[in-house]
């Protein structure tokens, strides 16, 4: 079973990152933080991205 996000899935414009960071609302339940932003858009599919703190894991792959 493939647990791997789609390329359709995964959120990598900067213009759309920097956006979220920007205009984007958040939920902080420690030790998880979730940004989200809504769109009025239909075309728009729902995309994720995940970033980890080096200071608790040296290898991106942990």
């Amino acid at each position: 079973m493939d647990q791997s996000f789609g390329k359709k899935e995964k959120l990598k414009s900067k213009i759309l990152i920097t956006q979220l960071f920007e205009e984007g609302k958040g939920i902080s339940v420690y030790p998880l933080k979730l940004i989200y932003l809504s769109t009025e858009k239909q075309e728009i599919s729902i995309k994720s991205a995940v970033t980890v703190s080096k200071r608790n894991f040296k290898s991106a792959v942990d």
